[in-house]
Order: structure tokens, then C-alpha cells, then sequence
């Protein structure tokens, strides 16, 4: 996977941007603007981006950093709050799907 990321500052005010690779070799951050910013900085912040999506701000509740720890606590609740976000955005797209359809069959 390659992704390019525009993230928030941990104050919400400024944008960085990167591109996140991952393959074969692992985890990787690459075009990093600022570039003197840490790669842990670009995953945590892209990680706390993803959890604090819609209208809860999970990042207030869970420590993003801490879940660097494989196994810790704060990985698995944030796998948790991925996995409900996952899910409800399938739900929604089919929702969506399912009324392009009942308005394109929709007429007098």
C-alpha cells in the first residue's frame, strides 16, 4: 500500500503532509513535510486522523502512542474503533447503493 496522508497538527491550526508505504520491508514514511518531523509523529497523528473520524473524539480517550506496543491495550481498542468505523461506512455505502437504484426505478 501507498498512501499519500494530509494530517492535522496535534493543535487541529497547520497540515503535513507524507506518503505512508507499506510492503514487503515493513513500514516506511517518505515526503514528509516538515521533513524534520519524526515518522512516529506522521503514523501516530494519521492513526488519531482515522479514530477521531465523525463526531467522537476517541484520541481524547486512548493513547495513540501507546499502541505502538504490540499486544498493549490501546492497540486493541483502537482496532476496535477501526473496525466499528468499517463497518458502519459498509452499511452506510450500501445504503447508498440501494437508493441509486430505488431512484433510478422511481417515477410516475
Amino acid at each position: 500500500m501507498k498512501r499519500d496522508v494530509k494530517i492535522k497538527d496535534i493543535f487541529g491550526n497547520k497540515h503535513q503532509t507524507a506518503t505512508i508505504i507499506t510492503d514487503k520491508n515493513g513500514l516506511q514514511v517518505e515526503n514528509k513535510n516538515p521533513s524534520y518531523a519524526s515518522d512516529d509523529d506522521f503514523v501516530s497523528n494519521f492513526l488519531r486522523d482515522c479514530i477521531n473520524m465523525d463526531q467522537w473524539q476517541h484520541s481524547w480517550h486512548t493513547s495513540v502512542r501507546e499502541a505502538k506496543v504490540q499486544g498493549s491495550q490501546e492497540r486493541k481498542r483502537i482496532l476496535e474503533i477501526l473496525n466499528g468505523k468499517i463497518l458502519d461506512r459498509e452499511r452506510q455505502i450500501q445504503e447508498l447503493k440501494d437508493a441509486k437504484k430505488i431512484l433510478r426505478l422511481w417515477h410516475y
